[in-house]
């Protein structure tokens, strides 16, 4: 019915090339670069949007073959599509060859822009402020007359990490012209301003000047400092960034201005040149190291290697989405792991010392390997919780380079890992088990990692039909990753919108978000007062119980962390919290992360209210209630979208119902008191309703029995 209707949607007005802003997009990341494009069909996209995908990344030339086919696929779908466009990419991405960046040569000099080789041995070419500034109108240009009203495109994404490589050269003394490559950001490595005369401010000053309906933004990755993880110990660890960087690139990114040159004095000043969003990503599920094998035995699914990696990275979210998010809102769509490292010479260790030589999987620290389902449906909440605005799966294509095989959710050719025996084995995928191990050989599949997962065992079958039943069998959990994805992200297309709203509840106030900025600071007698037990639980030291609700990582009945979960629900609550059966968030989901995401929904659903209603409870709330409905005023968290979810959860904790009509109050400025109770409540009786439906006051009652 999905794909149904988005056909229905194209065949009628044209959309809008931005997803609705009450919304959670969903892009599949590296589905086709240039000639791969060409394995997008209408098959594929109908597939994708199936699976709760919103729309695809893509890179190429707009207006040139097989981009136009695709985009005329994506308007008659409804499918969104973010490009990477090589109009401006080859400015600036490190594979190429005409990356061009501001120079240390004043802006008035013959040489203040130059071009460098990609190694930074040598500069290839230069040129002045007004060739260059001519150079990117012709490209700026060349691509909006490219874009040929396509409906559904939505930003240009290039530059793909440029933050992080200007660092790495930066402070790195092979690169002998450091200075000049990607030209995003000053010289000065806290990364703390963008050159306003720099090719990426100057390029989006032009396409934004010469009239283009798209942004143009990057994805930032996260630089961050590792001493030592699975026995490994980082080259680099004494230049290596903090997350205090990765905050400053962020905070820099967003004020950016541009400085227009004019060679007539006096110099002109800098100008406001904000862009309207950015990406990230973080992968933290990697292969564990040798040593770390060796020392333990075994590695499972959540012991402490894993978790320091996962926490290492939330701190690096912290620094990315949060701080961008309390820069005014601005918006930031997060790039979930969806790939890891399944062949190639990376993934094996080759000895041909011995005979036979020795081919056993090499565990090296800092590769990556594919996230189970439920880590990826955690990596998306731990971004929701942070406020990211978007979920972007890297990647849906899997992929090879520098010697090394990744698994995506579907494989190079765009077909889901499990398919039919017939619709693969005569593609481009690779069968030898160099290119993709076997399942039973590294995680998250091997024996005795996930919980979650069994493997089958190898198929003993033997004549003609042993290769295809061992393919199949080989293959089949590759695909347990994609297959998930339809029951993932749908229900981050239920929930997001208002999981995104929900802060860190830390010390025992709303720290950030509406609270913060409605000054609920925790004060006696305030809303946020309540919270207090709770917010010791869900602070950001508490990851246990981040990790027990985002996606079953530990099964809160018979996990690792059980009785401390039960301990804390008890503690925050007074007794344990159990939601309704049809509260299906996540599968295995932390009891304690219910109850927020219920409170979740009252504070966001608080400016969703449609109409006019009163609910009070008690004789200290009827006058009040009085008061306001002979002025015809009125709302109730149970006329909301948050209300409405707390109803159908069918939820009887009054602490969860007390608090969250008491914050429901706070940000709609006190206009009622909204919990009636069975017990100890009043009614309305004959005096109060002839005045509300005087004043037009739709009236509902709502007795919540405890």
């Amino acid at each position: 019915m999905r794909f149904l209707s988005l056909l229905l949607l194209g065949s009628g007005a044209a959309l809008s090339g931005s997803p609705p802003s009450n919304s959670i997009p969903v892009i599949a990341m590296k589905s086709g670069q240039d000639s791969t494009m060409c394995d997008i069909t209408l098959d594929f996209l109908c597939m994708l949007s199936w699976h709760y995908f919103d729309g695809i990344e893509i890179q190429g030339w707009t207006g040139c073959e097989p981009m136009t086919t695709v985009a005329d696929l994506c308007d008659r779908t409804g499918m969104y599509a973010t490009v990477s466009p090589m109009y401006l990419g080859h400015l600036g991405d490190l594979f190429c060859d005409d990356n061009w960046a501001r120079g240390s040569a004043a802006i008035g000099a013959v040489n203040a822009f130059v071009q460098s080789s990609d190694s930074g041995e040598s500069i290839t070419a230069a040129q002045d402020a007004a060739a260059m500034r001519d150079k990117l109108i012709y490209y700026c240009r060349a691509l909006i007359d490219d874009e040929g009203g396509w409906e559904t495109l939505w930003y240009y994404d290039t530059w793909n990490e440029a933050p992080a490589w200007q660092r790495n050269r930066m402070i790195s003394e092979s690169f002998a012209y450091d200075d000049y490559y990607p030209g995003m950001f000053t010289q000065d490595t806290s990364m703390s301003e963008v050159l306003d005369t720099g090719v990426w401010s100057w390029t989006s000053w032009m396409l934004d000047s010469l009239g283009s309906e798209h942004p143009l933004t990057s994805t930032f990755s996260t630089m961050h400092k590792i001493y030592t993880w699975a026995g490994y110990q980082t080259l680099n660890y004494p230049t290596a960034p903090t997350f205090h960087t990765q905050a400053n690139s962020v905070r820099a990114f967003i004020g950016m201005e541009y400085q227009e040159y004019d060679p007539t004095p006096p110099a002109p000043g800098a100008v406001e040149n904000r862009p309207r969003l950015l990406g990230c990503n973080a992968y933290p599920f990697r292969l564990v190291g040798s040593t770390y094998e060796d020392t333990t035995s075994v590695s499972v699914l959540g012991d402490s290697l894993h978790t320091w990696m996962l926490e290492h990275y939330e701190e690096g979210l912290d620094s990315t989405i949060v701080v961008a998010a309390l820069e005014d809102h601005f918006p930031v769509h997060y790039h979930p792991q969806a790939f890891g490292l399944c062949g190639g010479e990376q993934m094996w260790v080759i000895d041909t010392i011995y005979s036979p030589p020795d081919t056993s999987i090499g565990y090296a620290s800092y590769r990556y390997r594919i996230p189970s389902p439920a880590e990826f449906r955690m990596l998306c909440n731990l971004a929701l919780l942070r406020q990211a605005k978007g979920v972007f799966p890297y990647s849906v294509r899997g992929y090879s380079e520098e010697g090394a095989c990744f698994a995506g959710l579907l494989d190079e050719d765009l077909i889901p890992w499990d398919a039919p025996y017939e619709e693969w084995v005569y593609g481009e995928r690779p069968t030898d088990d160099f290119s993709h191990a076997p399942p039973d050989c590294f995680p998250p599949f091997r024996d005795g990692f996930d919980p979650l997962f069994e493997l089958a065992p190898r198929p003993t079958t033997s004549g003609a039909r042993a290769r295809q039943d061992y393919l199949e069998w080989k293959f089949g959990p590759y695909a347990s990753l994609w297959h998930s994805m339809r029951e993932t992200l749908g229900e981050i297309a239920w929930i997001a919108p208002e999981l995104s709203g929900l802060w860190w509840w830390d010390g025992g106030y709303i720290e950030w978000g509406v609270g913060g900025l409605l000054g609920l600071k925790g004060g006696p007698g305030t809303a946020s007062e309540a919270w207090s037990g709770f917010g010791e639980g869900w602070s950001k030291g508490g990851q246990g119980v981040i990790n027990d609700f985002t996606g079953g990582l530990f099964d809160s009945q018979y996990g690792l962390f059980y009785d401390s979960f039960d301990k804390l629900d008890k503690e925050a609550f007074g007794s344990g919290i159990k939601c309704d059966s049809a509260f299906k968030f996540g599968s295995n989901a932390g009891r304690v992360a219910e109850g927020s995401l219920l409170a979740a929904g009252a504070v966001y659903g608080a400016f969703y209210a449609p109409g006019t209603s009163i609910f009070y409870s008690g004789s200290a709330a009827e006058a009040e209630a009085l008061s306001m409905a002979a002025a015809g005023e009125g709302s109730t968290i149970l006329n909301t979208l948050g209300g409405r979810f707390l109803v159908w959860t069918g939820t009887r904790s009054q602490f969860l119902w007390g608090n969250a009509s008491s914050i429901y109050a706070s940000v709609s400025s006190s206009e009622a008191v909204v919990l009636v109770g069975a017990s100890g409540g009043s009614t309305l009786g004959t005096i109060e309703i002839p005045i509300l439906v005087q004043n037009g006051v739709r009236l509902i009652v709502y007795t919540v029995g405890f």
